[in-house]
């Protein structure tokens, strides 16, 4: 089982940029995620939140098989500590097939259909997060959930 994070939206902050790409290469030899950010569809058309949320969701589900677990970030979600997020990903990862998926949707959450699709919905915090932000928290989370595989003092 591989591991990939499906965004929408490219990353535009420069500091977003650079920390997700600090955790990219910290993350490739002890565990290879691949990043996917879609293009936001509808861009710059006439939407009201719902039918955003609904294209978006459509798009995503897209690029979820029917082997895929998908962890999906929301605000109402569960929140794990981070040795609790740890071993819910090697535990997902050691068993099955398809691939694990982290989902940060847009800066107005997710459609109905995908949340009644993710198999574990988490929180990041009770605070709320541009879903940039969000994607930098979740890299850094991914990279201590390996850390904390590993028995590094990474996590202390």
């Amino acid at each position: 089982m591989k591991i990939r994070v499906l965004a929408m939206g490219r990353p535009r902050e420069p500091f977003i940029v650079k920390g997700l790409e600090h955790y990219q290469t910290r993350l490739k030899p002890l565990l290879p995620v691949e990043w996917t950010f879609l293009p936001e569809p509808g861009k710059g058309k006439n939407l009201t939140v719902e039918q955003r949320k609904e294209l978006e969701g459509q798009e995503f589900l897209k690029r979820v098989g029917r082997e895929d677990v998908l962890f999906l970030l929301d605000e109402r979600g569960r929140q794990l500590g981070s040795e609790e997020f740890a071993a819910e990903i090697f535990e997902r990862l050691g068993g099955g097939r398809g691939t694990l998926i982290f989902l940060v949707g847009g800066p107005y959450g997710t459609s109905a259909a995908l949340q009644k699709r993710g198999n574990v919905i988490i929180s990041l915090s009770k605070m709320t997060f541009t879903h940039e932000m969000a994607l930098l928290l979740l890299s850094e989370q991914i990279y201590r959930a390996a850390m904390i595989h590993e028995g590094s003092k990474y996590h202390h």
